[in-house]
């Protein structure tokens, strides 16, 4: 390494003389490096979406919303909107926080979308109520919960309530997810909850995080007033 002009920052530093990255300080190869390493992070994250697990459950969840009279959706939806496409009948509010994401999204959002950037709490605030609410959560059931429960009037008022978590560190065995996450989420809604489909999985067989999600029936008596 020698001391030059860096090519990238233009200051005069200790640059790269051979190797990867020839003309870079370290300060930039850094940056360099932890910019190649978000944009992995975005694409992996951007293709879980669409992936053979996900796309099964999703159709499933799709099925049974199309059997039921649900004509308004809240949901979490993938950058492609793979969701809201498979429903051109039903108008469906989606909430992305991420402000480049958001951005990206506005220009090819379909018809029946109505795209809203922040989190999906502040749906408390729509006037709207949902037949349905959607959440794909990336997240675990702790953080899950957390925003569950700012938007627990909304969920009151829906007929069909879905969630999927990310079960990664949880320690219950795996027969036991989906007890535990009904138990959790009946002491944050303290309202009935009717188990209408569930599954669980792993994106990589054996290796990775395991996924849970279920659908759920609040029961038409709620209205108006808990059980």
């Amino acid at each position: 390494m020698t001391r030059k002009k860096c090519v990238r920052c233009g200051k005069v530093r200790i640059v790269r003389k051979k190797g990867k990255h020839i003309g870079l300080c370290e300060s930039c190869v850094t940056t360099f490096l932890s910019n190649q390493r978000k944009k992995l992070d975005y694409t992996s994250r951007k293709n879980q979406y669409n992936k053979i697990n996900k796309n099964y459950v999703r159709n499933k969840l799709i099925e049974i919303i199309n059997l039921k009279e649900i004509k308004q959706i809240l949901t979490l939806e993938s950058s492609d909107f793979l969701f809201a496409k498979q429903l051109p009948n039903k108008k469906v509010f989606v909430f992305e926080h991420a402000e480049k994401e958001f951005k990206k999204m506005q220009k090819i959002k379909p018809k029946n979308v109505r795209l809203f950037y922040g989190d999906v709490s502040q749906s408390k605030d729509i006037d709207n109520i949902f037949d349905c609410i959607y959440l794909d959560f990336c997240c675990g059931i702790t953080e899950g919960l957390f925003t569950i429960s700012q938007i627990k009037n909304k969920i009151e008022d829906t007929k069909l309530f879905g969630v999927t978590f990310c079960m990664r560190g949880f320690i219950p065995q795996e027969c036991d997810y989906q007890f535990e996450i009904q138990k959790r989420l009946y002491e944050v809604l303290e309202i009935p909850l009717i188990p209408l489909y569930g599954y669980t999985y792993r994106d990589n067989h054996r290796e990775g995080a395991i996924m849970i999600t279920i659908l759920f029936e609040i029961p038409k008596e709620l209205k108006g007033g808990k059980l």
